[in-house]
């Protein structure tokens, strides 16, 4: 079997580790496995190839701040990443996170169609069935999206409202497509895509993203990063810092109640200029090694998350895959993923609650080494990959029938 994965990132970032995690296992398998990511460091791997060009995605980018035009455009790129796959010429092309201008995404889902390309679409957010929203800000797209509420902060202030534009494009890349499956991330957010009027009825299933089991697992680490040496913490890690759904504007709230209890926040993501007032924030700047991050989530007592809109939520993943228990706020898809034995979700809002959790566990003993035993088969990489390529096989079998 032949398998291209597309993606916006490779080797970065929550979806490019991803790929990267399911690259190796394919490989590892004897599979054929291709990677066609948009931007990013050249890679050194053969197998994987940048695909679109930088240039063409800011001058659309720039271009969208007027028209709207979030998701087509790129034409350059487009034509190279199809001529790419026909090279490739693979049984399966597998979709992940293909914004941010790389490729014109209904363009591409046609040309996809129009040749029979047996082809999987993994949904790490929702903005294939909204009119532009990466998660949906009101419930307009369960019907048809027109006349955006928040049209600025989803198009920008000069721009025109395109959500129309925007859901009906997508509600027509999935009209007769049968050689398609959708994946959902979360149980989460397969119940949201159900209420898509041109989602529902569709095949679709809940695969769980995979963690990188030689980097995320429980063991006895001695060197601690400087900043948290011999302190008891907590850590939070936010990707997108002072992004809206993010919840970064509790954090120095939660980081004084801590205070008082005798415990650190160590916060991963933030800018390393950004100052904190609250003098227990260890601010550790924007961590890119996942070695690091490992040893971040291993020697916290526990991993915080306040997010207030997730899909998935791999911190949470990689946190107990180390054997690390979980504290945050309700947020869709992180408590539907949670191993519940191991985590706590507190009612949005409820500050005073999520820190009493956060102290009842970071001052427990739980047994780390079962809790990682525990998360590596919920997110292994192994059974991810065995959905992937079940999946992959019954669409090309839809296809012949």
């Amino acid at each position: 079997m032949k398998i291209v994965q597309i993606n916006v990132v490779y080797q970065q970032g929550s979806t490019g580790r991803i790929v990267e995690t399911l690259h190796k296992e394919y490989l590892k398998r004897g599979i054929d496995s291709y990677v066609l990511y948009g931007r990013g460091p050249d890679s050194d791997d053969p197998r994987a190839s940048r695909c679109s060009f930088l240039w063409e995605a800011k001058l659309w980018r720039f271009i969208a701040l007027f028209t709207g035009n979030l998701y087509g455009g790129v034409p350059f790129s487009t034509l190279r990443i199809k001529k790419m796959i026909k090279k490739i010429n693979p049984d399966t092309v597998h979709l992940h996170c293909i914004n941010g201008n790389m490729v014109n995404i209904p363009s591409l889902m046609k040309w996809l169609q129009k040749r029979g390309v047996n082809t999987i679409l993994t949904h790490h957010a929702e903005f294939m069935y909204t009119g532009g929203c990466g998660f949906a800000m009101c419930d307009k797209w369960k019907t048809g999206c027109e006349h955006c509420p928040h049209k600025k902060e989803i198009f920008g202030k000069w721009s025109i409202d395109r959500s129309k534009f925007n859901w009906n494009r997508f509600a027509d890349s999935f009209k007769g497509f049968p050689a398609l499956i959708n994946i959902y991330v979360s149980p989460w957010l397969l119940s949201r895509a159900a209420q898509s009027p041109f989602l529902k009825g569709m095949k679709s299933e809940v695969i769980l993203n995979p963690v990188d089991p030689s980097v995320f697992f429980y063991r006895t680490l001695r060197e601690f990063p400087r900043e948290i040496e011999g302190k008891d913490y907590v850590f939070l890690p936010i990707s997108k810092f002072g992004a809206e759904n993010k919840g970064t504007d509790m954090v120095e709230q939660i980081a004084s109640l801590l205070d008082q209890k005798g415990f650190v926040l160590a916060v991963a993501g933030a800018p390393r200029d950004h100052v904190f007032s609250s003098g227990n924030i260890v601010n550790l700047g924007f961590v890119s090694s996942p070695q690091q991050m490992a040893s971040l989530y291993l020697q916290a007592r526990c991993t915080l998350i306040v997010s207030k809109v997730e899909s998935f939520s791999m911190p949470v993943a990689e946190s107990l895959c180390c054997g690390t228990p979980v504290v945050g706020f309700q947020a869709g898809g992180p408590e539907s993923i949670a191993l519940p034995d191991y985590s706590s979700f507190i009612e949005p809002g409820k500050i005073d609650e999520l820190v009493a959790s956060l102290i009842k566990i970071a001052q427990s003993s739980p047994d780390r080494s079962l809790i990682s035993v525990q998360a590596l088969k919920a997110y292994s990489a192994s059974s991810s990959a065995d959905s992937y390529l079940e999946k992959a096989a019954e669409s090309k079998l839809g296809r012949l029938l």
